[in-house]
C-alpha cells in the first residue's frame, strides 16, 4: 500500500479535524484515507462523464455534421424581431 505524509497542517486544523474522526468513531487516519477515496472516485466520475459527452459529442458531429453555435442562432432569432 501506498503512504503519503502531508507536512504543515495548522495544529487548529488539525484538532478540529481530529475531534470530527472521533465523533464519527473512526481515527484520523481513516478519516483521511476516505477523503483520499472519495476524492479519487469523484475525478473518475467526472473523467468518465467528461469522455462519455466528448463521444456523444462526436456521434452527433458524424450524424448531422458541425451545427452552428447556438449563441449566434438566438442573436439571429433576437435581431428579427
Amino acid at each position: 500500500m501506498a503512504q503519503i505524509v502531508v507536512r504543515g497542517i495548522d495544529e487548529d486544523i488539525m484538532k478540529a479535524f481530529r475531534e470530527r474522526a472521533k465523533e464519527r468513531g473512526v481515527s484520523a487516519e481513516q478519516a483521511v484515507r476516505e477523503l483520499i477515496e472519495q476524492a479519487a472516485r469523484e475525478a473518475l466520475r467526472t473523467r468518465d462523464w467528461h469522455s462519455d459527452v466528448t463521444a456523444f459529442r462526436e456521434r452527433l458531429r458524424q450524424q448531422y455534421g458541425t451545427l452552428p453555435a447556438s449563441a449566434d442562432l438566438i442573436r439571429e432569432d433576437r435581431d428579427e424581431r
